[in-house]
């Protein structure tokens, strides 16, 4: 049994339980609500810890038919009545928690649900898109159909992508079309996806022989400084670093912006011809 930590402050006061078939596991109502897939007017929803999915009854007032764990949520209620108060009357405390829950480094989303929000803004649901403009139109991505049914439990979870990056416009690679692929580990998003070029090569000090790329290594570029050429002279020396908060777009949006710099485009074009295996 778990509660959802990315909103913690919810599971407190309204967790439910999904009667799975391995386990009961517990979340807050409001990250399930995001979850629920309406079909010829049947509600469904999937566990994002086992992927098992069942179908739900009625509507919100009801919690879709999903039972209300009173006494997960009573139990995370006594301890935090059980914070010791300081002299402000406890409001120190409340400010601790409240910091808590926003603080990323000790909040870790749940992975599926993160992954779920993700794929809704790759395919453009409801017009929302996490594209960054820069970007806009030259990186396509989302998960990769063709390596696994829709059926399979390797697709439920998410864990393969793929994307389409072209190169910087105006660049010598900017008619090349980039194919890379992205694999999602169990850790993450503690972890980064890991990602690997599969298409034409590319000459980056983050991109090895075979295609796989050091996240580490992509150097950004200011791309407010381009010249007529599309490309800046320098990178501005500020490595790509992982944080919980970013998504797999944003390492998509990395590469390509470590592309603009002018010894790495301009090289890149000289292998573009060649394939990785």
């Amino acid at each position: 049994m778990g509660v959802c930590h990315s909103h913690q402050h919810v599971a407190h006061t309204d967790p439910v339980d999904l009667a799975c078939p391995i386990a009961t596991h517990s979340f807050c109502f409001s990250c399930l609500e995001s979850l629920i897939v309406t079909k010829n007017d049947k509600k469904t929803i999937t566990c994002p810890l086992c992927y098992q999915q069942q179908e739900l009854n009625g509507d919100k007032s009801n919690y879709y038919g999903l039972k209300r764990n009173s006494s997960l949520g009573n139990s995370a209620n006594a301890k935090k009545q059980e914070t010791p108060s300081t002299s402000d009357g406890g409001l120190g405390s409340f400010t601790q928690l409240l910091q808590q829950v926003q603080n990323l480094s000790v909040c870790v989303p749940p992975r599926n649900i993160k992954l779920l929000e993700e794929y809704d803004l790759a395919i453009g649901k409801d017009g929302k898109t996490n594209i960054p403009d820069a970007h806009m139109g030259m990186i396509m991505y989302g998960v990769d159909k063709d390596l696994y049914g829709e059926e399979s439990d390797e697709y439920a979870s998410l864990s393969h992508w793929q994307a389409i990056l072209i190169g910087p416009q105006e660049s010598p690679i900017g008619a090349v079309i980039y194919n890379l692929v992205a694999t999602i580990p169990s850790t993450y998003p503690t972890d980064p996806p890991i990602i690997r070029f599969t298409g034409p090569k590319v000459a980056m000090p983050a991109v090895d022989s075979v295609g796989n790329v050091d996240l580490s290594l992509l150097e950004g570029a200011d791309l407010t400084k381009l010249d007529n050429e599309g490309m800046v002279e320098n990178g501005t020396g500020v490595m790509f670093k992982w944080k919980l908060t970013m998504d797999i777009i944003d390492c998509f949006a990395a590469i390509r912006e470590n592309m603009h710099i002018k010894a790495i485009a301009k090289k890149s074009s000289s292998v573009a011809g060649q394939q990785y295996s």
